[in-house]
């Protein structure tokens, strides 16, 4: 038993990308849907990370992360991430940059 109360430890982890070609947020919920309907035992509340390199031009990112969300899916972390406000926008939603 260890005389500390926590350890911190690195660790490898699997996860799901969704990777995010379309910045419309009503796009995002119907495609994840769609694809959850298809492996719903895997996919139900699944952590997953979101690639945001493909965005290009004004993002909206509270209805985006809602459509997700929204699908049951759990955001653990933003990666592809490239454009300064968007960075500052999905840090203020609390959310880790993974690059």
């Amino acid at each position: 038993m260890s005389n500390t109360p926590i350890e911190l430890k690195g660790s490898s982890f699997t996860l799901s990308v969704v990777h995010l070609h379309d910045a419309k947020p009503e796009v995002i919920r119907q495609a994840l849907e769609d694809k959850i309907a298809q492996a719903p035992a895997f996919l139900k509340h699944a952590p997953v990370v979101v690639n945001v390199s493909d965005l290009e031009g004004p993002v909206n990112w509270k209805r985006l992360q809602q459509a997700v969300v929204s699908t049951g899916l759990r955001i653990v972390g933003i990666s592809g991430c490239k454009d300064a406000e968007l960075k500052a926008e999905i840090e203020r939603a609390g959310l880790p940059l993974l690059n």
